[in-house]
């Protein structure tokens, strides 16, 4: 699950143009510099909560049934 929210947090940066150090301004406060590049680099996972911070910093969440996000039956 961890690769997996670093893949959609990477991809999504990738999309809008976010670079690292834009990811981590945005989490200044709540997240240590270090712990985003770290975490982006692959070299560190982290805690739910502060993965959580990224998420809602690029307004990503997950769902757990991937039907529900594709309005899928």
């Amino acid at each position: 699950m961890k690769a997996h929210i670093r893949q959609a947090i990477i991809a999504t940066m990738e999309k809008r143009k976010i670079n690292r150090n834009m990811l981590a301004n945005k989490v200044a406060g709540k997240l240590h510099r270090s712990h985003v590049y770290d975490f982006i680099n692959g070299q560190k996972d982290l805690t739910t909560e502060k993965a959580n911070y990224l998420l809602q910093a690029l307004n990503l969440q997950i769902i757990s049934d991937p039907a529900a996000a594709t309005g899928a039956e």
